[in-house]
Order: C-alpha cells, then structure tokens, then sequence
C-alpha cells in the first residue's frame, strides 16, 4: 500500500519540525554549558589561577603538597591580586597560608578559606586590606589570628564559628567590625581591640562568652565593652613592662614583678598584660629577667 503524497508531505514536515526543536534544544544546552563555564582557567606550578578585571592573577586553587601554602607573588608573571570567592572552602589538607611574598593579594573573596578544619594560625599582612564576607568562617581549628592589616572593616561572619580561637590582635586600621564576625567563637578570651574601630555590630561577639576586651582608655571599644557587659583591660599608653603603671620601666616594675611570682603581690589585668614582657602568655620569672636585661642595656 503506498502512502498517498499529502500523508507523505504531513510527515515530512513534522520530522522537519521535530528535527529544528531538537537542534535547538541542543543550541540552547550548548549555549548554557559555554556561559557556565566561561571563565578561563591557567596553571602555573602547583597553582590554577583566573584573571580578574584590572589583570591580575586570581587564585583558585592549589595542588601542592605543603600544607602550609605559601602564595606566590606572580603567577605566570601576572601580579596576584585576590584570592577567589570559595577558592579553597572545605579544604581539610591547607594547615597556614603565607601570605607574606604575595604583596599585592589585596582581596580575599567572600568564603575563601571558609571551612577549612585543619588551619592552625593566620597572620594577615598590612596589604591584605579586603577581607570578604565569611572569608574564614568554620575554621574549627584556628587558635590564632594576627590582624596586621591594613584594612578598614572586619566584615560580617568574618570568623564565625571559629571555635578554637583564643587570641586575635586587630590593626588600628581597623574601623569596624560587622555582624557575627566573631560569632560563636566560645574559646575566645582575649581580643586586642584598636583605638580608631567607630562602629561594633551588636551581634559582632554573639556566643563568645570567655571573651575580654583590650583596648584603649576612653576608646568606643571600651564604651562597646562596658555596655554590653564584656570585661575589659585599657592596655593602650603604657610601654610593656610597666608594671606599677607609673608611665617608666624602672627597677621598682622587675621587684614588683618579682614580688607577684613570689605571691607576695598581687596584679591587676593590665598589670599582667604589661608583665607579660615576652608575650608568650605567661607571667613568670623569664619577664622578670628580661626587664632587668632591658634596664641593664
């Protein structure tokens, strides 16, 4: 039985229509598949790294074998400028990142290091004055961070969770500090507060309640601590070793210190703080020492 010609013409252009939507649909995952993965990627070394917009190297990722990664200050002679947002976010391996060859790493993406359970310490260089969102939230292990930077702002969920942390010192750069930067971070006892922070979200320290503040007399980090009801030490105008608070470093501070190891005095927080002369943590007969060192040179 043959088809008649209008049957024949009917189906042909059905199969003509079904071929020109299924060529699209093709077109059209094709076209998302190119959007999606737009970005160029390089690799230099144990790097991969993309370009940004003013033409720097922009870190993405790092297959070295170091546990503590130590930033380059070029990628394939480009500048490297930032670190990617969520570039290394989950990584258990990374235990320190050296930031200190990289000195133009401005920018440090929003989620960069977050979750990184194995990062121990973290000192954060004058240039690295872009501190993203979230940029070392859940860092379950960090005990330490050094804020040298030069930047403006601690940013929202900056160190969230960090439940580890026990120290931070934060750069007089610093003029605010945003919302559960420090959230939650329940080991922290002691932050170094600079005189020139304006703005301190309510929320900044939520759950950390080991905390104490040092900072500056009659600084807004004080006025922030006495109304929030967060222990404080004004610790800022006095050299270290200034025991008995006379504004020198005589004698009288290393027998006063002497006399406190001994139990026959007693010190008061930023008596303890200005003792610490090797800031190791402790008080003891090592600071004493090095004070009559200081005085003998």
């Amino acid at each position: 039985m043959t088809a008649s010609p209008l049957l024949l013409g009917g189906f042909m252009n059905l199969l003509k229509k079904s071929i020109a939507v299924i060529i699209a649909a093709a077109m059209l995952i094709s076209f998302s598949c190119v959007t999606f993965f737009a970005e160029t990627y390089y690799t230099d070394g144990d790097f991969v790294f993309a370009i940004d917009n003013d033409g720097k190297a922009q870190v993405a990722e790092y297959n070295g074998s170091d546990s503590v990664m130590k930033i380059p200050a070029t990628l394939n002679r480009l500048d490297v400028g930032s670190v990617r947002y969520m570039a290394f976010q989950g990584n258990s391996f990374l235990t320190g990142i050296d930031f200190s060859v990289a000195k133009n790493l401005k920018t440090i993406g929003n989620f960069a290091f977050s979750d990184c359970v194995n990062l121990s310490s973290l000192t954060l260089m004058p240039w690295n004055t872009k501190i993203g969102f979230g940029a070392f939230s859940g860092c379950t292990s960090l005990q330490s961070v050094d804020i040298q930077s030069e930047t403006t702002s601690i940013p929202g969920e900056a160190f969230l969770n960090c439940t580890s942390l026990n120290e931070i010192k934060i750069s007089d750069s610093v003029t605010t500090i945003g919302s559960n930067a420090f959230g939650n971070c329940t080991s922290l006892k002691k932050l170094y507060i600079g005189k020139n922070v304006t703005s301190i979200s309510s929320s900044a320290f939520k759950g950390a309640s080991n905390l104490k503040i040092y900072c500056s007399l009659n600084s807004y980090a004080q006025q922030y601590a006495i109304e929030n009801n967060i222990p404080y030490v004004i610790v800022d105008g006095y050299q270290i070793g200034d025991v008995n608070l006379d504004g020198t470093v005589s004698v009288i501070d290393a027998t006063l210190l002497q006399k406190y190891i001994a139990s026959i005095e007693k010190l008061n927080d930023t008596q303890l703080y200005l003792a610490d002369y090797n800031n190791d943590g402790k008080v003891d007969i090592v600071d004493a020492t090095l004070i009559q060192k200081y005085l003998a040179s």
